[in-house]
């Protein structure tokens, strides 16, 4: 690959990750959220609910962003092979 392509592999994964973490903020149920973990650990101050929050956000984003890389080079390197 050159160079160009690395960087655009890397802004594309940057991009799927910021996709992420945006649209978790948006569409993640946190009053549901915050129901399951006060059910466990009683009440929770609002800066360890925010520290959390955001760790699960990133963290998670993060995982589903790798699965999503993953699935999409195994689909292009089928590809690759059945041209070949």
């Amino acid at each position: 690959m050159k160079p160009h392509q690395f960087v655009l592999c890397w802004l594309a994964a940057f991009g799927s990750y910021l996709i992420i973490v945006f649209s978790s903020y948006a569409f993640l149920p946190e009053g549901i959220l915050l129901e399951l973990v006060t059910k466990y650990t009683g009440d929770i101050s609002a800066d360890r609910w925010d520290n959390f929050v955001g760790y699960l956000m990133f963290i998670g984003s993060a995982l589903v962003n790798a699965v999503l890389i993953w699935i999409v080079v195994s689909i292009y390197q089928r590809l690759q092979s059945k041209a070949d």
